[in-house]
């Protein structure tokens, strides 16, 4: 086939992270012809190792970020009406410390933080003595305050659900290997998992590859650019569930540094985040040895709980592409974006910048008001699959009693209304399939590897489902093998004989 007959897109994408995802969503939503690729699976690197969090950014007001958090804050609202199943209310403590803060000063952040963009959903903060609580009783009072939480890499998944319903193109473990302008179009080489190459044409291109960006710009492209970006990793721990109380706490280390606690998955809490400069491809970040110490040692002043390494049941790293700015520390660069509009005669090529989870949507849009479509629709317009999450899932329960009560909860908070297609021909519990454990069986498996792009056993158990975290290895590997042949049902086993 020549390029001639080839028949282009309007807008590709390279990079099905959350702002790639998102862009998709807005321009496939627009009526634009959208195409979208990833080398990985969708959401697998940055967009799935943040704090889960959907907030303004507290700590980001001592920088005077102001217009950085009344934009998040909003979208934060946005977010918990597109799509309450999974986006919901999480309070926080903080403990107060005289000597980093006076009180006087955190008052004022946080009526700030209410009032910068005042939410529809969202408890006002207050002033609370920390009577009763897990935390060491030395921390006499503090504040509490609301912001959101969000499992980061399901909500790539809806958007992408969304995308394609909108008419979007969408292709995981499809690497764009070369981005020529010939003719009048972008010409962009692009090879699939299976080693196979294929040419695909577009008017416009949005460089959407995160912390990758630099890199793709100059070669998968051949372009210099004088933006700069600065990785960041960021890591997390996963133990046993430290407490009772269903808040997450917001602590301060004596540098001024940012380390939060969640409850997280019913069974555990989580630990983060960190800040270390990151060198090399962001696929290789693990946490290092003085991260690990760093969050066991916030845990052990707050908690006095002496954490070990046997304690940590999982974890994971991160690596955020900060703008580069002279003269600041990791703390203080901004977590804003910057999106770069390169013209060349009818093409066009946008960079994106920075960014974070809580500002994918308006990143999105301002990502297409630049390629000048100016209407704009997707701060409206619930996700397809939205629901009330508390009389979705009582309703779901009652429906499939023979369902457990955490699993009818995870399904809702992951698919929405779509956990009634996976339980659809569900009569009895042996209807599940094989229950591979956590929760997980067999009916939703086969839905995954149908309907959400899943190719890999990885994909189940630790992004789409997040039921391989607290698995056993023999689990894990029974999970695998069955995995194999869900995938490859055509493919035969051999025989005995065949394999002596």
């Amino acid at each position: 086939m020549t390029t001639k007959t080839i028949k282009p897109y309007d807008l590709a994408i390279i990079g099905g992270g959350i702002n790639g995802m998102a862009i998709a969503r807005d321009a496939a939503g627009r009526g634009i012809k959208t195409f979208l690729c990833e080398k990985d699976d969708f959401g697998s690197a940055t967009s799935a190792w943040s704090s889960k969090m959907i907030h303004g950014g507290l700590r980001y007001l001592e920088f005077y970020e102001f217009s950085l958090v009344r934009k998040a804050l909003k979208e934060r609202d946005i977010l918990m009406k597109l799509a309450p199943h999974m986006v919901h209310e999480q309070r926080f403590i903080l403990p107060h410390l005289e000597h980093l803060r006076p009180k006087w000063l955190i008052k004022m952040g946080l009526f700030l933080y209410d009032n910068l963009y005042k939410s529809q959903f969202m408890k006002k903060s207050s002033a609370v003595e920390l009577k009763n609580l897990s935390i060491k009783p030395s921390f006499k009072d503090g504040f509490e305050y609301s912001d959101a939480v969000v499992d980061d890499h399901r909500l790539v998944i809806e958007l992408a659900h969304e995308a394609k319903r909108k008419g979007a193109e969408l292709h995981n473990y499809t690497a764009c290997e070369k981005v020529e302008l010939k003719e009048g179009l972008w010409h962009i080489t692009l090879r699939t998992a299976d080693g196979k190459t294929k040419l695909i044409c577009a008017k416009d291109i949005v460089n959407a590859t995160g912390p990758w960006a630099e890199k793709f710009m100059k070669e998968h492209m051949h372009l210099n650019t004088n933006k700069s970006l600065r990785l960041v990793k960021g890591s997390h721990i996963v133990i046993p569930k430290l407490y009772g109380e269903n808040k997450a706490y917001t602590f301060q280390d004596e540098n001024g540094r940012v380390v939060f606690t969640f409850p997280y998955l019913n069974d555990y809490t989580l630990i983060g985040t960190t800040e270390e400069e990151h060198k090399g491809d962001p696929n290789d970040a693990t946490i290092s040895t003085e991260e690990t110490i760093y969050l066991k040692s916030i845990i052990s002043e707050y908690f006095g709980k002496n954490l070990t390494n046997d304690d940590i049941v999982w974890h994971y790293s991160g690596v955020r592409p900060l703008i580069e700015e002279t003269g600041k520390d990791n703390r203080q660069t901004t977590r804003d974006y910057s999106i770069e509009h390169l013209q060349y005669g009818n093409n066009t090529l946008i960079n994106i910048w920075g960014g974070k989870l809580t500002t994918h949507r308006v990143l999105a849009e301002d990502v297409l008001k630049s390629l000048d479509y100016h209407k704009t629709w997707t701060a409206t317009e619930p996700f397809a699959n939205a629901v009330n999450f508390k009389h979705f899932a009582h309703g779901l329960i009652n429906e499939y009693p023979f369902l457990d009560e955490t699993t009818a909860k995870r399904l809702v908070k992951s698919y929405g209304k779509r956990s009634l297609d996976i339980l659809k021909d569900c009569k009895k519990d042996k209807d599940l399939g094989k229950h591979y454990g956590n929760g997980l069986y067999e009916i939703e498996v086969k839905y995954l590897i149908n309907h959400e792009w899943v190719k890999k056993p990885e994909s189940v158990l630790l992004f789409r489902t997040k039921c391989g975290i607290g698995m056993t290895s023999s689990q894990i590997e029974e999970f695998q093998t069955a995995f194999e042949a869900l995938i490859n049902p055509q493919k035969e086993k051999p025989s005995a004989e065949n394999s002596a």
